[in-house]
């Protein structure tokens, strides 16, 4: 009895201390079709590629950087560089933001 005491409270400390993977997805070398300012809710672009949604968020059409992101003014002076230069991009999803796909980075390519 006492043994499936300890088991159960290891089992339930696994559980409530595990370390949960986020899974991400890389778009890499894309090119910026639109970029798009909402002085309330962040900044979203589109690019020329096929749009990726990988966990199912309500609207698929565009991609958002949140007005959270510490990096915002960076993310978007980047966004406008690769659009008005007609270079890539390589960016990370992982989420929901705004019930859009939730961009984490950017890179700019040369």
């Amino acid at each position: 009895m006492l043994r499936h005491v300890i088991w159960l409270v290891a089992g339930c400390f696994f559980v409530m201390y595990s370390v949960s993977v986020s899974a991400y997805t890389t778009l890499a070398d894309r090119s910026v079709k639109l970029v798009h300012v909402n002085g309330a809710g962040g900044i979203y672009f589109e690019t020329n590629e096929p749009m990726e949604n990988p966990d199912s968020c309500m609207h698929g059409s565009l991609y958002h950087v949140p007005t959270s992101s510490q990096y915002e003014k960076e993310i978007y002076a980047l966004l406008l560089a690769a659009y008005t230069r007609g270079s890539g991009i390589t960016f990370v999803i992982e989420g929901c933001s705004a019930n859009y796909p939730k961009v984490m980075w950017v890179r700019a390519l040369p």
